[in-house]
């Protein structure tokens, strides 16, 4: 190909180039005559040249998100959530918030509803003391509730089976406590008391009073209606020649009570001994009458009766009595006190007229003559002081007589008091000269 027609093949070529690719290498370079090869003419124009894709190290002029754009409305963590969702996490309750995310945790709060957090997530409880006192827990529903049962125990105080399966406040599970019904809560007995359960479910206790010198009161549990008494009144005191008193009686009755009422309980004392040389032995303690005063010995002290009182503690309100035991004489050995008890306490030793008399239901004992005194309601008779004297009468419902002195015809013992149950009393029960030494009550219930 000749010089000119060549150059004229190249203006061809760069008049085929796009404008826009004018600035690629070699596009648009003069082209300058070389040594008539044909390289010389296209080495510009090479296709691979104008195909190179961009550096890989070209940076993008484009500007880029930033990261806080990115996640403005996204999770705080992995897990997505819906509006009203909630959790457990770190021992409270995650709520889902508008947005997507889990809120801060909220501990459940032990206000009734529990304090545990029960998944998916709710506020409830897994045992009693996630909840308020005086609740338990319901480990089927995990709700907090005041109703109980032998598998379902309270948080605090103890479940009451008079108050049908209910929780109630209190300090332990036994006996004697609301409506009376074993399992019940108590605080305590009363004082020197003992509980237990009887076979009917029923609270059932017992308590035993000594002697004291003092009026002891008892007051009725809660639940209970009926008490049952046991009272045995005090011996009577042997006379300064060694002639011994005699035994209290007993008397056993069930009685109608009212749940939180007191009751008065007069324990009898035995009467003192009379001394051997002139003075009469000491009334024992609730109704015993003083032994007499004599040259050659003193009687012995009648012993005190035994009894419950109820709706006070004068002698007309007692419901059950048990009579105390006579007073011996002074002198002889055989001429003993009358045993207290039964409707009629025993007559005092010494025959005849000398022995004072019994007390009964209406009357105080008849005293010994000479020289004794009568028994009276509630109280004994003293005995006669002359020479030997003569023992005094046992305490009861009516007390017995005093024992006469000594005056050529013979000194006696003193008479026993007698018993007594209210006519409301059932299961009744009297016996005669049983207690030795100071009187007792038992109560039961």
């Amino acid at each position: 190909m000749s010089i000119t027609s060549r150059f004229a093949f190249a203006l061809l070529a760069v008049g085929l180039v796009p404008a826009g690719c004018a600035t690629l290498a070699g596009i648009g370079d003069p082209v300058l005559a070389g040594d008539g090869g044909t390289e010389d003419a296209t080495s510009t124009i090479d296709a691979s040249d104008a195909m190179e894709p961009p550096d890989a190290t070209h940076v993008d002029a484009r500007p880029e998100a930033s990261s806080d754009a990115r996640t403005e409305d996204a999770p705080e963590d992995s897990a997505t959530c819906s509006l009203g969702q909630t959790r457990c996490s770190g021992g409270g309750v995650q709520s889902c918030s508008a947005k997507g995310a889990w809120g801060a945790p909220v501990s459940c709060a032990v206000d009734g509803g529990g304090s545990a957090c029960i998944p998916p997530g709710v506020c409830g409880c897994n045992a009693a003391s996630d909840c308020l006192a005086g609740h338990s827990c319901d480990t089927t529903t995990h709700a907090c509730t005041t109703s109980c049962s032998s598998t379902q125990a309270c948080n605090g105080g103890c479940c009451s089976a008079a108050a049908a399966g209910t929780c109630v406040a209190g300090t332990s599970t036994s006996a004697c406590g609301t409506g009376g019904v074993c399992a019940d809560c108590t605080t305590s007995c009363p004082t020197g008391g003992t509980c237990s359960c009887s076979t009917s479910d029923k609270c059932a206790g017992s308590l035993t009073l000594q002697y004291t010198g003092a009026v002891q009161n008892f007051v009725v549990p809660t639940g209970v209606t009926r008490v049952t008494v046991e009272a045995n009144g005090a011996a009577g005191g042997a006379g300064g020649g060694a002639a011994a008193g005699g035994k209290g009686g007993s008397t056993t009755a069930t009685i109608t009570v009212t749940p939180g009422e007191t009751l008065a309980i007069f324990v009898g004392g035995k009467g003192g001994a009379g001394a051997t040389t002139t003075t009469g032995g000491a009334a024992g303690f609730n109704g015993g009458g003083v032994g007499g005063n004599g040259f050659s010995g003193g009687g012995g002290g009648g012993g005190g009766a035994s009894d419950v009182r109820q709706g006070g503690a004068a002698f007309a309100d007692r419901v059950v009595v048990a009579g105390g035991g006579g007073g011996g004489e002074g002198y002889a050995s055989g001429h003993l006190g009358g045993a207290g008890g039964t409707t009629t306490g025993g007559l005092g030793g010494g025959g005849g007229a000398v022995g004072g008399g019994g007390g009964t239901q209406v009357a105080g004992g008849v005293a010994g003559s000479p020289g004794g005194v009568a028994g009276a309601l509630g109280a004994g008779g003293a005995g006669g002081s002359l020479g030997v004297g003569g023992g005094g009468g046992g305490g009861g419902y009516y007390g017995g007589g005093g024992g006469a002195y000594y005056s050529g015809g013979g000194c006696g013992g003193g008479g026993g008091g007698s018993s007594f149950a209210i006519a409301a009393a059932t299961g009744v029960t009297m016996v005669q000269g049983t207690q030795a030494g100071n009187g007792q009550v038992v109560i039961t219930w």
